[in-house]
């Protein structure tokens, strides 16, 4: 299982220009179990507030996808479970 607790420290400023700073966004989110993942081992819906440097501040897993998808962020893991660079 992998941490959600990751998800306060990533940088999502090459997600998209259309995702404004402290504003609501909903995001597709992949994660994959290594470097060369093809298939997603989880994918959530998330909805996110950015707050400055385009940081996610706080996250809500939701249950249904969102009418409006803005972007999707994909995650790739190494063998010790830290992120892929």
């Amino acid at each position: 299982m992998i941490s959600l607790l990751l998800l306060p420290s990533l940088e999502v400023s090459a997600l998209s220009s259309s995702l404004l700073a402290h504003e609501l966004h909903n995001l597709l989110l992949s994660l994959y179990g290594d470097s060369e993942g093809v298939v997603p081992t989880q994918q959530l819906y998330i909805e996110v507030f950015l707050c400055d440097n385009f940081r996610i501040d706080h996250f809500k897993i939701l249950e249904t996808a969102p009418l409006i998808l803005e972007a999707e962020l994909f995650l790739y893991f190494t063998n010790k479970g830290g992120l892929a660079e």
